[in-house]
């Protein structure tokens, strides 16, 4: 085993012992990356602008994705765009709702690791 596992083995039964619930303490996207080999601290332990990229991109696509497809049945349904210049806003649109959905998400990591007085990474072990 080494060093990064032992250390999240360890920061999940911290969590656990701060009475974290099982789906906040690992949860399935953070379980698929740790099976595809990515190393990743749990949430509360990671750094901030990287719980915000993560969660903000896996925010962002699924909601650029439902806004194109209803935009598109309205074009087919009633004959008009909702929004003439489509790319452009659908990009803009993710790219504004992704930082700020990922930013609310790593300041709750934050919050967390303070309020439940969790060891920082380098002491887990």
């Amino acid at each position: 085993m080494d060093d990064f596992e032992r250390k999240r083995l360890a920061a999940i039964r911290e969590l656990s012992s701060s009475g974290v619930e099982r789906l906040k303490k690992a949860p399935a996207l953070y379980k698929w990356f740790w099976k595809n080999g990515f190393k990743i601290k749990p949430a509360p332990y990671e750094k901030m602008w990287i719980n915000t990229l993560i969660a903000g991109v896996f925010w962002a696509v699924p909601w650029g994705v439902l806004m194109f497809i209803f935009n598109q049945f309205m074009h087919y349904a009633f004959g008009s765009n909702l929004i003439q210049n489509q790319m452009s806003f659908f990009i803009g649109a993710c790219t504004i709702g992704g930082l700020l959905f990922g930013l609310i998400m790593a300041l709750y990591s934050a919050h967390d690791h303070k309020r439940l007085n969790l060891s920082e990474w380098d002491d887990l072990g």
